[in-house]
């Protein structure tokens, strides 16, 4: 008899413990796995790094040398800052910039003017992320120039941004040549479409000041070489077009 109490005790229990290993299984089966780092050789952090200086940053070979050798004993860090600066923050602007630009409240308005226009007259895509891709090389190049000591003069006269503010300048040249074509009409929508509103303007006309500065304290340039630099005179542009005064 107690042989057979004992039995369906053991019975009881039995599916409790099912029960207990069931939900452990459970557990450890939701629980989130942690994402592994990808290994990369020292061969492989120099052959990105080389990447993303040379396609995305436009620098040249002298260039990747000199900034692989001065980074030589922290490649790991300095890839993480070129893939934060270079690919993650540029990816997030672009994102943001479409998520405002086709926001669900603004899309049945823009398709309606959009139709009104006709054929679109301007850069494409490609071309307006090639503008992008020149100002901001640029920029990078007159950092390191100025930090080299090199006068504002004789970083405009650097070969590199001497070529690049040429192909700004002639794409430039290609949008306002398009724009050129449209008729009254189009031209008329167009300057109404650029219209920014008073907080936009202001932002613009602060960047504006910012910049200004920025050229006088940090790269030395003089009052004249303030006055024609190209970014400058994009941006005053702009903020004219917008309503600015």
């Amino acid at each position: 008899m107690a042989a057979c109490g004992l039995s369906k005790k053991q019975s009881t229990d039995a599916p409790v413990d099912e029960v207990k290993k069931t939900d452990s299984k459970t557990t450890t089966a939701n629980k989130p796995k942690k994402a592994k780092k990808v290994y990369m050789s020292r061969r492989d952090q120099e052959a990105e790094i080389k990447r993303i200086l040379k396609d995305i940053a436009g620098r040249n070979d002298r260039q990747i040398g000199k900034a692989l050798h001065k980074r030589r004993k922290s490649l790991p860090r300095f890839l993480d800052e070129l893939t934060v600066k270079y690919v993650t923050e540029p990816a997030e602007r672009r994102a943001l910039k479409l998520e405002r630009q086709h926001s669900a409240e603004k899309l049945t308005k823009a398709q309606s003017t959009l139709r009104s226009w006709g054929p679109w007259k301007g850069l494409s895509e490609k071309e307006v992320e090639e503008m992008e891709k020149l100002k901001q090389n640029i920029m990078t190049r007159k950092s390191e120039l100025k930090a080299e000591g090199m006068s504002g003069g004789a970083i405009n006269k650097d070969s590199d941004i001497v070529d690049w503010v040429a192909k700004l300048n002639a794409l430039k040249e290609k949008e306002a040549a398009l724009k050129g074509s449209m008729t009254e009409k189009e031209a008329k929508q167009e300057t109404k479409g650029k219209k920014g509103d008073d907080k936009e303007i202001a932002k613009l006309k602060q960047d504006i000041e910012d910049y200004k500065l920025k050229l006088k304290e940090e790269f030395g340039y003089t009052k004249q070489e303030i006055n024609k630099d190209p970014d400058l005179m994009e941006m005053q542009q702009r903020y004219k077009q917008m309503g600015g005064k």
